[in-house]
C-alpha cells in the first residue's frame, strides 16, 4: 500500500520555508502467515500463529531544510486474525417433535379413543378379537416451523405442533415444580470460535420480546487459577471463557421468581475477543404447571355392582368421567391383586365416558371378583394426574353350563342297539349367544371331533361315534367339551362324564365234565358240572333249554360267570326235569348293547332204572314266619305208582338224627311240605338236613331215596351303614365333593345299593359280592352326568338264599350346588391411627350372596410375613361391614402393607375365601436425609462453587404427599423456598438467590428445613444449614466482599472477645478473607465500616447520630479489621480504610427486620 501526504503551515509560508509543503511517502505490505501444515515449533498451531499476518512499514519526510526523516516497522500479532462470529451448535435430539416412529408389528388389544383435532383430519379405527388398530394420517395443510422469525422456510426441525400456539412450533415443555419430571430446560451445547470467547449469553424471552433471564458466562478469574502454571499464564496469549457442557434454565425470571405460564423463547448468544458475535436460532419452550384436568364421578356403593350376564339388567359398568384434552389419557381395569385385565386409551382428546362389559384385552369374561378403575396422564410438560375409582364388583353368579349324556357306552355299529350317544346342553342363559362347538377328545387329549353351530343350541345333540370323515373312532374312554361365546364376550365351557365306545361283543367259553348225569340220589353223576370263562360285563345269563327250545331253567351272574356252575336237574319248583336231551349256554349283553354268547353245551338227563327219587324245591329255606321260604317241599317221584302198603319220610339233621317224620298207609302225597318245626313242636336249628322217604309195596319191595342236602337259616343279613354328613356339593372344589358311606356287612352272595332321587327313580345303582366297601358317590347319576340339587335317600340290601332280607338307609341327602361367591372391599388404601383424626380406621365391607347353610365366618388381617394379625369372626350372621382400628391381637400397631382375607365354611363343604385389594399401617412420620454439595459454597459468579446441589432422600410406607424445603436467612426470616406435591426431585441446583432476587450473605450460615407429610397426615422436620463461603462479587468494575457477621463489641471498634465461639467466627471469617485478597494480590483493598442508623425517623437526631457516633465508630472498625489483616500477611500498604456510618444501607433503616444487612464490612478490590 503507497501512502502521499503533505501539510501546509502558515507559519513557513509566511517566511518563505516551502518544505512543509513537500509530501510525505509511506508504503505498507501485509503479508497472511496460512501455514496449513500444523507445526509444533514453538507451538505455532497451538497459539494460532499459523494464520496470522506479518505488517511491515517504511515512509520518509521533510522536515526542515536539508533534514528528512524515515522510519521501518514490522507489526506481527501473536495469535490469529478472526472476522468470523462464533459458531454456536445446540444439540436438538432431545427437542419435542411431531414425528413419531411407529412399530406395525407390534399389535396390543387395547381400546382406544380418538378424535379427529389439530393436525389428523382422518381416522381409522378397526377392532378384532385379538387386536385393535389405530391409524392417523396427517393433512397436508400449511407447514409450521418452530424457529421464530428464521426465513429458511426448508427447516428440517419443526419442532411440535400446540394448538395454544399454533405460529410456533415447541421445542420443550417445563414444569419447574421440583417434582423432577421435567422440571428445567437442559441441552447439550457446543460454542467454537477462530480465536477465543469472550462471552456468552443464554437468553430467554417472553411472547412480548421482553427478556425475562438471561444467563451469562461466569468470569474467568487468574486469581482461582493457583500458582500452578503461573508462568505459563505470563508468557502465553490470551485464552477464552470456559464453555458448559450444557445449558439449563430452571424458570426462574432474573428476580428468583418462577415465571407464569405460557410460551416462551430461548436463544444463545457468543462473541469473541475481537467483538464477532455469533447468535443461535430462537427455539420456542412452553412452561406449563398445570396439572391435566379430571372429574371422575364415584357411584354409589350399589351402582358399583354390576352382573355381565346378557339379562340387560346392569350388564355393564358405566364410567362418567371428562377432562381437558390431552395427546394421551390411558385408562385400566385391576383386579383385587393388581393386576392389569383391560386397558383403554383416549387419545388427543378428553376422556370420555363409556362402560365397561366386564371383558379383558382379549375379549375374554373375567372372572367374578373386586376391581378398581384407574385413568391417568401425563401432559406434554411432564405434569401428571391419577384418579381411581375402586371396589367395582362384577357379579354374575351365573349357573355354569353343562354338557350330559343319556349313556356311558355306546356301539356305533350299525347293529340298531345303542348306535349312537346323545347329548344334552344344560344353558341357563340362552339370549345372545353368538356361537358353540361341542369338541370330542379322547384319552390323550386329542380332538377327534367338532361339532358346531352360530346361535342357540338345540336341545339334544346326536353323536354317530365317528369323526368328520365318517370312520368310527377308536375303541376307547373319550370326554366332550362344551364352549359356548356370547356376544357380550362371555366364554363358559365344560366336560362331559367320560363315554364309552365298545364295539366288541362279551366273549365267554363253557364246557361240561359229562355229556349224561342222572340225579337220583345216588351219589352218582347226580349233578353236571360247567366250566366256565367269560369277560366282565354287568350281567352274565345261563340258560337251561328242553330238546324243544324252552328254558327250563335260568341262572345270573354279575360281573363274571362263576367258574364252576353245577345243575342238579331240578326245576325251579323244586320237581326233577323229567328225562330227555337239554342244552346249555352263556349270554350277556355289554353296556354298549353289544350281544355275546358262549357255544351251546348239549346233554342228557337219565333217571329211568331208578324206582324213587326225592327232591326238594329249595336249597335253603328260613322258617321265621316272614311268610318268605318259610316252608320246604320234599317232592317224591315213583316210577310205580300203584300197591304201595306203607311210607315214611324222615327228616335228619347233620347227625343223621331225625327231628320230623311224615308217615302214611295211603296214596303217597305229591309233595310233602315241612315248616321246620321238629316232632316236638319246636323249630328246628339252622344248619344242614336232608330228607329220607322209604316205600313199601304190597309185593314186598322197599325202595328208598335221600334227598339233596337243605339248609334252614334264619339269620338275616347283617348291615350297618353311617355317614359323617348328607349335605354335600360336587362342584370340585375339594371340599365335601362327595358323600362318604361306611358300611360293614356279612358276607353274602350279593349286596345290591340304589340312590334313589325325590321322585323315586333310581339315580345309580351299585353292588358287592360278598361283603360291602365303603362308598363315596359323588353326585353323578348312573351315566356320570351331575344330578340335579335336591333331595336324595341311599338304601343297601341283601336276600340270602334263603330269603331273608336285610335294609339299610340313608334319607334325606342333599345336593346343594349353589355358588357360594365372597365379596370384600376396603375403603382406602392407608390406615394410621396416630389421632390426628386421619384415617384413624379401615371399613370392610363384605358381600355374601349365599348365606344358607352358612356355619362360621372370619376376617383375617394379614401382613405381609403372611403373620395374622388380627381375626374377626363369627358363625352363620355375618355383619354387613367390620371396622378395624389398626390394633392387633396383643393391642399393637404393627406397621407394614396388609391384605384383608375374608373366608366362610358352609355345611356343604364350600370354603369360599377372598382377598381384598392391598392396603398399608403407617403411623411413623417420613424419613428423610439432606445432602449438601459442595460445603461451603460461593455463588460469586467466578465458576467456581456457584451453585449447591441440594439432594433430598426421602422414604415413607404411604408414600409423600407433599414436602417443601425452606431456606432461611441468619435471622431465622424466610430466604428462598423450594416445595412440591409428591416425592422431591432427586437433587435441586440453587444458586443463591432469594424469591426476591436477593443473593446469599458471605460467611453466612444459612438453615435449612426439610418438612415431610405422607399420604395419611404424619409428619417430619429435618434440618441443616448451608454454610456461605466469602464472596467475591463483581460490581462493575471493582469486586467487593461484603461480611455482615464480624462480631464487634457493643458500640466499640473491638472485637468481642468474651464468647468462645464468636472469637472462632470471627478468625475463620477473617482468616478466609486473607487467603482471598492474597489470590487477589494485584488489587488494592479499600476496607469499608457501615453502621446501622436508629434514629432515622428523626431527622436531625440522625444527623447528629452521623456525625458523632457512627462516622468515628465505623472508622475505628474498618481500621481493627485492617490491623488483623496485617497481622496475617496482608501488607498495609495494600490497604486502605474508610468509615461510611449509616450513609450506604442496603435496606431502609426504617427496615427493622432487615436493617441488619447495613451493619457490615465491605471490601473493595480495585487497581490503579
Amino acid at each position: 500500500t503507497l501512502n502521499i501526504g503533505s501539510r501546509i503551515d502558515s507559519f513557513d509560508l509566511i517566511h518563505n520555508n516551502p518544505y512543509g509543503i513537500i509530501p510525505s511517502i509511506g508504503i505498507h505490505y501485509s503479508y497472511k502467515t496460512d501455514i496449513t501444515q500444523e507445526s509444533t515449533f514453538m507451538g505455532i498451531t497451538e497459539k494460532g500463529w499459523n494464520k496470522s499476518e506479518i505488517n511491515i512499514h517504511t515512509g520518509f519526510s521533510m522536515i526542515s531544510q536539508n533534514l528528512w526523516a524515515t522510519g521501518v516497522g514490522v507489526n506481527i500479532p501473536l495469535g490469529s486474525i478472526d472476522k468470523q462470529a462464533p459458531v454456536i451448535k445446540l444439540d436438538i435430539s432431545g427437542f419435542e417433535t411431531d414425528e413419531k416412529t411407529e412399530d406395525t408389528d407390534k399389535q396390543d388389544n387395547t381400546v382406544s379413543f380418538f378424535t379427529n383435532k389439530n393436525n389428523f383430519d382422518k381416522l381409522k379405527y378397526s377392532k378384532t378379537k385379538s387386536n385393535v388398530k389405530i391409524e392417523l394420517q396427517k393433512t397436508t395443510g400449511k407447514d409450521y416451523n418452530i424457529i421464530k422469525k428464521i426465513e429458511n422456510e426448508k427447516m428440517k426441525y419443526k419442532g411440535r405442533y400446540d394448538k395454544r400456539y399454533p405460529d410456533s412450533g415447541i421445542s420443550f415443555y417445563i414444569s419447574p415444580n421440583n417434582d423432577g419430571i421435567k422440571d428445567d430446560l437442559t441441552f447439550p451445547i457446543n460454542i467454537s470460535d477462530t480465536r477465543y470467547l469472550k462471552g456468552y449469553a443464554f437468553i430467554i424471552k417472553d411472547a412480548d420480546g421482553n427478556i425475562i433471564r438471561e444467563i451469562r458466562n461466569k468470569e474467568k478469574r487468574v486469581e482461582n487459577q493457583g500458582f500452578t502454571g503461573f508462568f505459563d499464564r505470563l508468557f502465553s496469549i490470551e485464552s477464552g471463557i470456559d464453555i458448559p457442557e450444557e445449558f439449563r434454565w430452571d424458570g426462574l425470571d432474573n428476580n428468583g421468581s418462577t415465571v407464569s405460564d405460557g410460551i416462551y423463547y430461548f436463544s444463545v448468544e457468543a462473541w469473541d475477543d475481537n467483538g464477532n458475535k455469533g447468535q443461535s436460532d430462537s427455539y420456542a419452550i412452553v412452561i406449563d404447571s398445570k396439572l391435566p384436568d379430571l372429574e371422575l364421578s364415584e357411584p354409589e356403593d350399589d351402582m358399583k355392582i354390576f352382573s355381565p350376564n346378557g339379562d340387560n339388567n346392569k350388564d355393564t359398568f358405566k364410567i362418567s368421567q371428562t377432562g381437558s384434552v390431552e395427546d394421551l389419557w390411558e385408562a385400566e381395569i385391576l383386579d383385587s391383586t393388581g393386576n392389569t385385565v383391560k386397558t383403554f386409551k383416549f387419545i388427543n382428546d378428553i376422556p370420555r365416558n363409556f362402560e365397561w362389559d366386564g371383558t379383558d384385552n382379549n375379549g375374554n369374561m373375567t372372572s367374578d371378583g373386586v376391581f378398581s378403575y384407574k385413568i391417568s396422564s401425563v401432559d406434554r410438560a411432564g405434569n401428571s394426574l391419577s384418579k381411581e375409582i375402586s371396589n367395582i364388583i362384577k357379579n354374575t353368579e351365573e349357573t355354569p353350563i353343562t354338557i350330559n349324556i343319556d349313556k356311558s357306552f355306546f356301539s356305533p355299529n350299525n347293529d340298531m342297539i345303542l348306535d349312537t350317544l346323545i347329548f344334552t346342553p344344560e344353558i341357563p342363559v340362552s339370549n345372545g349367544i353368538l356361537n358353540w362347538k361341542i369338541i370330542i377328545i379322547d384319552t390323550n387329549g386329542n380332538n377327534q371331533r367338532t361339532i358346531e353351530g352360530d346361535g342357540l343350541l338345540p336341545e339334544s345333540i346326536v353323536f354317530n361315534g365317528r369323526d368328520k370323515d365318517g370312520i368310527i373312532l377308536e375303541e376307547g374312554a373319550y370326554t366332550s367339551k362344551i364352549d359356548v361365546l356370547y356376544l357380550n364376550g362371555n366364554h363358559p365351557n365344560s366336560v362331559s362324564p367320560v363315554f364309552t365306545i365298545d364295539v366288541s361283543p362279551p366273549v365267554a367259553n363253557v364246557k361240561s365234565d359229562s355229556v349224561i348225569f342222572s340225579p337220583n340220589g345216588d351219589n352218582l353223576k347226580d349233578e353236571i358240572t360247567f366250566y366256565q370263562e367269560s369277560s366282565t360285563e354287568i350281567i352274565w345269563t345261563g340258560l337251561i333249554k328242553s330238546e324243544d327250545g324252552k328254558i327250563i331253567d335260568e341262572y345270573q351272574w354279575f360281573s363274571a360267570a362263576e367258574p364252576i356252575f353245577n345243575w342238579n336237574g331240578t326245576l325251579p319248583t323244586g320237581r326233577l326235569s323229567p328225562d330227555g336231551n337239554y342244552t346249555y349256554q352263556l349270554l350277556s349283553i355289554d353296556r354298549a348293547g353289544n350281544a355275546g354268547q358262549s357255544e351251546i353245551i348239549e346233554f342228557t338227563l337219565n333217571t329211568e332204572e331208578t324206582p324213587l327219587i326225592l327232591t326238594t324245591n329249595l336249597k335253603y329255606f328260613s322258617p321265621n314266619g316272614d311268610s318268605i321260604q318259610d316252608n320246604i317241599s320234599l317232592i317224591p317221584k315213583l316210577k310205580v305208582l300203584e300197591g304201595i302198603s306203607s311210607y315214611s319220610l324222615d327228616i335228619l339233621d347233620s347227625n343223621s338224627n331225625i327231628v320230623r317224620n311224615f308217615s302214611g298207609t295211603t296214596k303217597l302225597p305229591e309233595e310233602f311240605l315241612w315248616n321246620g318245626i321238629r316232632s316236638n313242636g319246636r323249630v328246628a336249628d339252622d344248619g344242614n338236613y336232608v330228607g329220607k322217604i322209604s316205600i313199601i309195596y304190597k309185593k314186598g319191595n322197599a325202595p328208598t331215596s335221600i334227598s339233596q342236602e337243605f339248609i334252614i337259616d334264619t339269620i338275616y343279613p347283617d348291615i350297618l351303614i353311617s355317614s359323617k354328613y348328607i349335605l354335600f356339593s360336587p362342584d370340585s372344589d375339594g371340599k365335601k365333593d362327595f358323600i362318604e358311606i361306611e358300611q360293614k356287612s356279612s358276607l353274602e352272595n350279593l349286596w345290591q345299593a340304589e340312590v334313589i332321587n325325590n321322585n323315586g327313580d333310581i339315580v345309580t345303582s351299585y353292588y358287592w359280592k360278598g361283603s360291602v366297601n365303603n362308598l363315596k358317590w359323588d353326585g353323578k347319576d348312573e351315566n356320570g352326568n351331575i344330578v340335579p340339587d335336591g333331595k336324595y335317600s341311599y338304601s343297601v340290601s341283601s336276600s340270602d338264599n334263603a330269603g331273608n332280607t336285610s335294609l339299610a338307609k340313608i334319607e334325606d341327602i342333599i345336593i346343594d350346588t349353589k355358588p357360594t361367591a365372597l365379596f370384600i372391599t376396603v375403603n382406602d388404601k392407608y390406615l394410621s391411627p396416630t389421632g390426628n383424626g386421619m384415617f384413624e380406621d379401615l371399613k370392610f365391607t363384605t358381600i355374601v350372596n349365599n348365606k344358607s347353610g352358612l356355619e362360621s365366618w372370619s376376617l383375617k388381617m394379614v401382613n405381609q410375613n403372611g403373620n395374622i394379625e388380627k381375626e374377626f369372626s363369627g358363625d352363620s350372621s355375618i355383619p354387613k361391614s367390620i371396622t378395624w382400628n389398626g390394633l392387633n391381637t396383643g393391642g399393637k400397631i404393627i406397621e407394614g402393607d396388609y391384605t384383608a382375607v375374608f373366608s366362610a365354611i358352609y355345611t356343604k363343604g364350600n370354603e369360599p375365601k377372598v382377598h381384598s385389594s392391598k392396603f398399608s399401617i403407617d403411623v411413623s412420620p417420613p424419613t428423610g436425609i439432606i445432602e449438601l454439595s459442595p460445603i461451603p459454597f460461593s455463588p460469586d459468579n467466578d465458576g467456581v462453587d456457584d451453585e449447591i446441589v441440594i439432594k433430598m432422600k426421602v422414604n415413607d410406607a404411604s408414600g409423600i404427599k407433599k414436602w417443601s424445603f425452606e431456606i432461611e436467612d441468619p435471622e431465622k426470616r424466610s430466604f428462598k423456598t423450594f416445595s412440591g406435591e409428591g416425592a422431591p426431585a432427586d437433587k435441586i441446583l440453587w444458586d443463591g438467590l432469594s424469591s426476591q432476587g436477593e443473593l446469599v450473605y458471605a460467611a453466612m450460615d444459612y438453615p435449612v428445613k426439610l418438612i415431610l407429610e405422607d399420604n395419611v397426615g404424619n409428619k417430619g422436620i429435618f434440618t441443616d444449614k448451608i454454610p456461605v463461603d466469602v464472596l467475591v462479587v463483581r460490581e462493575g468494575d471493582i469486586l467487593k466482599i461484603k461480611i455482615a457477621n464480624i462480631i464487634f463489641k457493643v458500640n466499640s471498634p473491638d472485637l468481642l472477645a468474651d464468647s468462645p465461639e464468636v472469637i472462632e467466627q470471627n478468625k475463620f471469617i477473617l482468616n478466609r478473607v486473607s487467603e482471598l485478597l492474597k489470590k487477589y494480590s494485584t488489587y488494592r483493598i479499600t476496607i469499608e465500616g457501615h453502621a446501622v442508623l436508629t434514629k432515622w425517623n428523626d431527622p436531625v437526631a440522625a444527623k447528629r447520630e452521623e456525625i458523632d457516633e457512627l462516622g468515628p465508630l465505623s472508622e475505628k472498625r474498618a481500621i481493627t479489621v485492617l490491623r488483623y489483616l496485617t497481622r496475617l500477611g496482608i501488607p498495609a500498604s495494600r490497604m486502605d480504610s474508610e468509615g461510611m456510618g449509616g450513609k450506604e444501607p442496603l435496606v431502609p433503616h426504617s427496615d427493622l427486620e432487615n436493617r441488619w444487612k447495613n451493619r457490615r464490612v465491605e471490601f473493595i478490590l480495585w487497581k490503579d
